[in-house]
């Protein structure tokens, strides 16, 4: 597939190749995904199953009795206002006893942004600006992120940045 910019929409570009969902036409919604391992975290409130659905996730594990692992997806793209309420309705779940979260080199949190109204352009400058930051971001994170097969640098993928420039 030949692919001219022009600032045409990434979903005009896509729209013949891939069936592009209905968020594509909303640019200002996000998708999350948040991955745990602890104890008591399945039995979620109504308020949290109004905003997430659990799935399982093959990369967590359960390494003693009574613990679990999952991951909170989020039911839909939500805008800005609504994706703060289902945060907020997650975590006050996660927070408040017998929920326990594990810290765990595993787990993580995931934001999916949607570009499907963005041009190549704003794409390609978000991805190299997402590669100037790689390191700084990584740093924030702990010791343990850095060199973790679970969220590696661009340094530490290098096969990720023969792809991009190939």
């Amino acid at each position: 597939m030949a692919v001219k910019s022009s600032g045409v929409p990434l979903s005009a570009i896509l729209r013949d190749y891939i069936p592009l969902q209905q968020a594509a036409h909303s640019p200002d919604v996000f998708g999350i995904e948040v991955e745990l391992e602890g104890q008591n975290i399945l039995a979620v409130p109504d308020v949290v199953h109004k905003y997430w659905a659990a799935h399982q996730d093959g990369s967590l594990r359960k390494l003693g009795p009574g613990d679990e692992a999952i991951e909170y997806v989020s039911r839909v793209p939500y805008d800005l206002q609504n994706t703060d309420k289902a945060l907020q309705a997650l975590f006050t779940f996660l927070n408040t006893p017998p929920a326990v979260v594990y810290e765990s080199y595993r787990t993580s949190i995931h934001v999916h942004i949607n570009y499907g109204m963005e041009t190549l352009r704003t794409i390609y400058n978000a991805m190299t600006l997402s590669l100037l930051l790689d390191e700084l971001l990584v740093s924030q994170n702990g010791e343990h992120r850095i060199g973790n097969n679970f969220c590696l640098r661009a340094k530490d993928a290098m096969g990720q940045l023969v792809a991009l420039t190939t």
